[in-house]
């Protein structure tokens, strides 16, 4: 494979307007080609060209990178993104003399909530970091000893998750709430969590900037720091942003979002939330009066609600219809899912019937006090980071993007996993030992607080809320199949979408349009956005079926959400 890279960088003192312009060129187009199709650049445009096997272009580049077949164009990085950005290297490397690149991190369609990109920064080399453990006054505000030895040449990795702007993807996909929602839990929850973690930890803050002050510390509690740092943040409208640790450099990738998880991925992902949600019961029983205060925070939830519009709505019940006539018209099942072909029919025909308030039932927390948790809300492959050995076998995992955190009952983020992104092979093997390691993980991290679960979370309850709330992980099957089996290209334009389902919801509040106008526009809607082709279908029908017999086969169906 060639490669043509022209490593030119954005100069951190260039007060230009500029925009960077990363082209990713499959093998077989030429260099010339793709340069044709591209915007004209204007004379501040930086351009870089990388030739790539898209076969493999992910191991390339970088594993936790989606990459796109398609000429993918960055705008340039926000003013408040390159403040954010000159106070942290300032302030890990006592200098604001530096160059920088980006590379897209998501793909088309792939983030609804923005673009997402990996800076790389290079310091200058006539720049000379401070090292000031060597100075006699210590200067708290500028070391950061958890990166050691940094040399002038050194480069330095973050990413940055910056808010569409298009109107109409900011109203329909909630963009004002989900970044909200997931600073709140960067510096309240989390905080919060380190604080129950050892009373002997520190956080300072500076500009916005959380720096832990004690290295040798932060290096005994590896097992619980769970996510990325979040070095900065802004909330302002229109311009919101997350600057966060690049967990890539200490060897954290993304898997592949189409392809269902191992068994190794499985324990190691289900063990790390099975701490997320430890913490949560922890931080109830030792403060409880400011766990009180966040749930306060984030108890309405901000995906199933009565503001949940309709076409969203009848998104999910289009697939789960298309999931249910699969099951009936599939001729090569066992007998013994014959015998409850009948009764998975009928439940989920309720579940149809009244989906949205069984789903605003399901996530409410508040109904099942006191054995609701702080949740992630979104769990799944792409929001799971997972480090390899030298077999590449996983053996540690991250968890990314908490922008749905929820106070729920915590086992919709587990069966919401493994009814998305597990297959019913795996689950048929290891569904008992999944949940065995889910619970014991959470009963250790308690215990790792002098907590017994047997009073915070009993075993019982948990297996009690599997029966109950199981169904959740069909529900959200009905959203998320659909685009985890998609390719990149055969994803939607997300503000080309979203401006239709505005249209069609400002045509729909219109009084004087009968309910049946507004379904067929709703039904044309989604059959312009049809999410199954030739290649996807059987893999939907595989995966959907398979969720559905395994509601039958865990006794989910029983559940009293299901009873009309």
């Amino acid at each position: 494979m060639k490669s043509d890279q022209s490593e030119q960088i954005r100069d951190s003192k260039n007060k230009n307007p500029i925009y960077v312009k990363n082209i990713v060129q499959r093998s077989d187009t030429s260099n010339n080609e793709i340069l044709s199709n591209a915007t004209e650049a204007t004379k501040t445009t930086v351009t870089k060209i990388i030739t790539v096997d898209t076969n493999v272009a992910e191991s390339i580049i970088s594993p936790s990178l989606s990459i796109n077949n398609e000429t993918t164009e960055i705008t340039n990085i926000p003013e408040n993104v390159m403040e954010a950005l000159n106070t942290l290297v300032e302030t890990k490397f006592s200098t604001n003399n530096f160059k920088y690149e980006t590379l897209p991190v998501s793909g088309r369609g792939e983030n609804s909530y923005g673009s997402v990109l990996q800076i790389k920064i290079y310091l200058n080399d006539n720049d000379q970091v401070k090292n000031n453990k060597d100075n006699n006054e210590k200067d708290d505000s500028h070391e950061i000893e958890n990166i050691k030895d940094i040399k002038p040449n050194d480069q330095f990795y973050c990413i940055v998750k910056i808010s569409p702007k298009n109107e109409a993807r900011r109203q329909t996909m909630k963009v004002v709430e989900y970044y909200q929602r997931e600073t709140y839990v960067y510096k309240n929850i989390f905080l919060e969590y380190m604080k129950l973690q050892s009373n002997n930890m520190t956080l300072q803050k500076n500009s916005n900037i959380f720096i832990y002050d004690d290295y040798e510390h932060e290096k005994k509690l590896i097992d619980l720091k769970i996510a990325p740092i979040l070095y900065s943040s802004s909330n302002e409208p229109q311009n919101e942003f997350l600057l966060l640790e690049d967990l890539h450099q200490s060897g954290y990738l993304r898997y592949n979002r189409k392809n269902t998880v191992t068994y190794d991925h499985v324990v190691l992902a289900i063990k790390e939330l099975a701490k997320y949600h430890a913490l949560s019961f922890v931080l109830r029983s030792k403060n409880p009066q400011k766990f009180d205060d966040i749930v306060n925070n984030i108890r309405t939830d901000n995906l199933f609600s009565e503001a949940l519009s309709q076409v969203s709505v009848e998104f999910g019940k289009k697939y789960m219809k298309a999931a249910i006539k699969m099951l009936e018209t599939e001729n090569q099942l066992h007998s013994r899912v014959l015998k409850n072909k009948d009764k998975i029919i009928n439940s989920i025909s309720v579940l149809y019937d009244n989906f949205k308030e069984i789903c605003i039932k399901l996530v409410d927390g508040s109904a099942i006090e006191p054995y609701a948790a702080i949740c992630h809300g979104d769990f799944w492959n792409n929001n799971i980071l997972y480090k390899y050995n030298e077999n590449n076998i996983p053996v540690s995992a991250k968890l990314i993007d908490f922008q749905m955190a929820r106070y729920s009952a915590p086992v919709l983020d587990l069966v919401h996993y493994l009814f998305t992104c597990t297959g019913k092979q795996l689950r048929d093997k290891y569904f008992d030992d999944f949940k065995d390691n889910y619970y014991n993980e959470l009963a250790n991290t308690l215990r790792n607080f002098d907590i017994d679960p047997n009073e915070i979370f009993p075993r019982l309850i948990f297996e009690n809320q599997i029966h109950q709330h199981g169904i959740y992980g069909f529900c959200m099957a009905c959203y998320a199949v659909p685009f985890f089996i998609s390719d990149s290209s055969d994803l939607p334009n997300l503000d080309e979408a979203s401006e239709a389902m505005r249209e069609l919801s400002e045509s729909s509040s219109d009084d004087g349009e009968c309910d049946e106008d507004k379904d067929l526009k709703t039904t044309a809607l989604l059959e312009e956005y049809e999410m199954l082709n030739e290649r996807t279908t059987p893999i939907f029908k595989e995966r959907m079926v398979g969720v559905l017999i395994d509601l039958a086969k865990y006794n989910m169906l029983d559940s009293t959400f299901l009873k009309s």
